[in-house]
């Protein structure tokens, strides 16, 4: 038979799942620079652009809904044993914490009782970052539950949305980073070019694992089920070979050039070379950027591959 391939979630569900695993991630590197650094600098940006990442995720997941304006119905019904409500208390948990942490560390907001408290603002951000690791690992355990589509139900796939979130949250970091160092005065900027340095090596590490649990998704994929067999193949020789091929067009050649600059900037530590944000933090930008991008199509082309069980009649 045919393949029968889903139609149903297209690209606002492809959206929601690089949102909310991108967003998730952003908020424990923020958190992490925060509580290991206390540079409120790097931790507010990336706190604010993590909420409204998972916020506008979770928008795109609510439109996608046969009938948007009934969203509030996962919540009443209140089905603990449903992977729909979990995955909504997640959302609304880590909007809250994650609002309520961003607001301490925004200069606006610090007006608020818990922003002057060191130990209040390192639970809530503990709290935050905890719900963003749970919202990136939902984005594959939300595919993972569907036993009709066998290539989604596996549980290497939320640990390959997980390192896939990691990659792009340290990318959207690297970014945040490059942009705050070149606002700082020449005496601050060294300190960004570090943290460059340093948000460069996660990454590359970081797509190693993605690379790994990929391999691993495939492999047991390929003699997995019919189904299942085929959604490799589909993406491997079939019509969904130029979306994978450029996915990890993307993401290897992102990962080797933040990996080449951090060598880079090594060696010109070693030999006393000085370093400017422009030379160390704009460069790595482009690989951030390819990450990114290859996170997103990573999800699309994971939900075109979307076979569907067939029962003979």
């Amino acid at each position: 038979m045919e393949p029968v391939v889903q139609h149903v979630w297209g690209w606002l569900i492809a959206l929601y799942l690089f949102l909310g695993g991108m967003g998730g991630a952003t908020m424990i590197v923020a958190h992490y620079f925060y509580a290991s650094k206390r540079e409120k600098s790097l931790a507010a940006p990336g706190a604010l652009a993590s909420l409204i990442m998972v916020v506008l995720g979770a928008l795109f997941l609510i439109l996608d809904l046969e009938k948007p304006e009934k969203f509030y119905l996962a919540v009443i019904k209140f089905q603990t044993s449903s992977w729909v409500f979990r995955g909504t208390m997640i959302l609304s948990g880590f909007i809250l914490f994650g609002a309520l942490y961003a607001a301490g560390l925004l200069p606006w907001f610090q007006w608020v009782p818990w922003a002057k408290s060191e130990k209040a603002m390192d639970a809530l951000g503990l709290i935050a970052s905890a719900f963003g690791l749970l919202v990136t690992t939902y984005t594959g355990i939300l595919l993972g539950v569907l036993k009709a589509v066998p290539f989604w139900h596996s549980p290497a796939l939320p640990a390959l949305f997980v390192a896939s979130g990691l990659a792009t949250g340290i990318a959207s970091m690297g970014i945040i980073n490059a942009l705050q160092g070149l606002r700082r005065p020449v005496e601050e900027r060294m300190r960004f070019v570090g943290y460059c340095t340093t948000l460069s090596k996660w990454a590359a590490i970081v797509v190693g694992a993605e690379m790994f649990i990929l391999a691993l998704y495939y492999y047991v994929n390929m003699f997995g089920p019919a189904e299942s067999s085929s959604a490799v193949s589909m993406m491997l020789f079939g019509e969904l070979r130029r979306s994978f091929l450029a996915y990890l067009d993307f993401v290897l050649l992102g990962a080797a050039l933040l990996s080449m600059l951090y060598h880079v900037r090594k060696a010109d530590l070693i030999a006393g070379r000085d370093q400017s944000v422009v030379k160390s933090c704009i460069l790595p930008l482009g690989g951030a950027i390819l990450i990114i991008i290859g996170g997103l199509l990573l999800r699309r082309t994971i939900l075109e591959a979307g076979v569907m069980t067939q029962f003979a009649p």
